[in-house]
């Protein structure tokens, strides 16, 4: 297979380097922070290449505090929680309330929320049971606010959130290429204090965990 690791920062997958793998061909690229970046430099990339399978990996912070910093996720849902509008009383409307698609991929129509329909077992011949699949949140902006924070919490009630899985998964989605998500927690979406987080840890992490992951590709 040919296969397709990228990540927001440099830190979050310097330690993995493009390789062959057995009979797999590995790349990494870097696409820079946010939806829109990575939305541009991901679709880019699949312009100029073929490839089988998407790896996305970074960081996220956590929904309260049941794992601790340091540990390895697998998303398996984003979800566009900023995408839509506000009503005069000053609530959310999503894309499906206003009555807009966000875009329709056979036959089937996508709002605010992107299920990965793709399975590992197709993929990858082990699952670490300590790994955590859960619903994530992609923002522009990282939540620090405490009303802000419930508002997420009351709509979606993710496990965690970050900046580009949700792009990832719409431009995959779209151009029919199987695509993961996995994530290492590097702080508590809490009222903003940087002194808790831990960017470092959970960037080394994620990359370990990569890296042991990829020996089990089918």
């Amino acid at each position: 297979m040919n296969i397709l690791i990228v990540s927001a920062t440099h830190s979050e997958s310097e330690k993995i380097t493009s390789h062959r793998f057995d009979h797999h061909l590995v790349h990494v690229e870097v696409t820079g922070i946010g939806m829109t970046n990575t939305a541009y430099h991901l679709t880019k990339i699949l312009s100029k290449g073929t490839f089988d399978l998407v790896l996305n990996i970074g960081i996220c912070g956590s929904y309260g505090r049941s794992r601790p910093i340091g540990d390895v996720v697998h998303v398996i849902e984003e979800i566009f929680s900023e995408i839509g509008a506000t009503d005069a009383d000053g609530n959310f409307l999503d894309l499906k309330k206003m009555g807009f698609k966000h875009f329709t991929k056979d036959g089937k129509e996508y709002y605010n929320r992107i299920l990965n329909p793709n399975k590992l077992s197709d993929f990858f011949d082990y699952y670490p049971n300590n790994v955590k699949e859960v619903r994530s949140v992609t923002v522009n902006t990282v939540n620090g606010d405490a009303r802000r924070i419930e508002s997420i919490k009351s709509l979606y009630d993710p496990h965690v959130e970050n900046m580009e899985g949700g792009a990832v998964a719409c431009v995959c989605l779209q151009e029919g290429i199987p695509f993961f998500e996995f994530r290492s927690i590097s702080n508590y979406v809490e009222p903003r204090d940087t002194l808790q987080w831990n960017i470092p840890l959970a960037s080394v992490n994620i990359q370990h965990f990569m890296i042991e992951f990829l020996s089990h590709l089918k």
